[in-house]
């Protein structure tokens, strides 16, 4: 299942689904996906890892909403690093979306690719990396985060 149904207006997206990216810069994304996000979407470097996030179009306006308010230098560049490279994502009749070629520069998107649930959005990941990422040694701080939000 890749979509949990949380309560009457909230789901979240679970799941990984393997897609791959053309030359120019098209790929598929996952149906189940598309049907949570709506006809469009946002798509922006991830500031944790090299992939791309997905932002659900009102989770991206309030992030929005929230980087105008602040007025710092560290917001500044958050803000630059963030939104110089995001773009709107409207998938086409066969459920392709257009990845620019800075953000597939930035994630190291090739050919094959993950597309992964992370709750209120995704992300989009090359094959490679997250097979490194997922296949690894856990970080030991994912136990401290668990014990810490006592997930």
């Amino acid at each position: 299942m890749s979509v949990i149904d949380t309560s009457p207006r909230q789901r979240y997206l679970t799941g990984s689904h393997g897609s791959t990216i053309n030359e120019k810069g098209r790929m598929s994304f996952p149906a189940v996906f598309r049907k949570e996000l709506g006809d469009k979407f946002f798509i922006a470097k991830n500031v944790s890892v090299k992939c791309i996030s997905v932002y659900h179009p009102e989770d991206w306006a309030k992030l929005l909403e929230k980087l105008n308010a602040q007025r710092s230098a560290e917001v500044d560049n958050y803000r630059r690093f963030v939104l110089g490279g995001a773009v709107e994502a409207a998938p086409d009749a066969q459920g392709r979306i257009f990845v620019p070629p800075m953000l597939c520069a930035y994630a190291k998107l090739t050919k094959d690719i993950w597309v992964i649930g992370t709750g209120f959005g995704a992300e989009i990941w090359d094959k490679e990396s997250y097979d490194a990422y997922y296949n690894g040694e856990p970080d030991s701080s994912l136990y401290d985060v668990a014990l810490k939000f006592e997930l």
